[in-house]
């Protein structure tokens, strides 16, 4: 079970994608492969089970593009993790 409310996650996800700045896109980058390795998924895999381009899979990885929201909440539900493994700081 989630620690955040619904509400919380579109929030973190609405600042995630408008004011985003680089060091807290990187380190949302660092996690967003971190979970995807961890679970042994391709880049490729994930892109398609998330509807996005690979292009624009791997420019969120390397922390060169905001996400929008509904990207964050499709890469978080076809990665089944949870939002605290996204959005982790420590």
């Amino acid at each position: 079970m989630s620690n955040y409310s619904m509400m919380q996650i579109v929030q973190k996800c609405t600042a995630l994608s408008r004011y985003l700045q680089i060091p807290e896109l990187a380190t949302f980058a660092s996690n967003l492969k971190r979970v995807r390795e961890d679970r042994g998924i391709t880049q490729e895999k994930l892109a398609e089970a998330a509807d996005l381009n690979v292009r624009t899979l791997q420019r969120i990885e390397s922390a060169k593009m905001n996400p929008l929201t509904t990207t964050l909440m499709r890469l978080q539900a076809a990665l089944g993790c949870s939002w605290e493994d996204l959005f982790r700081t420590e």
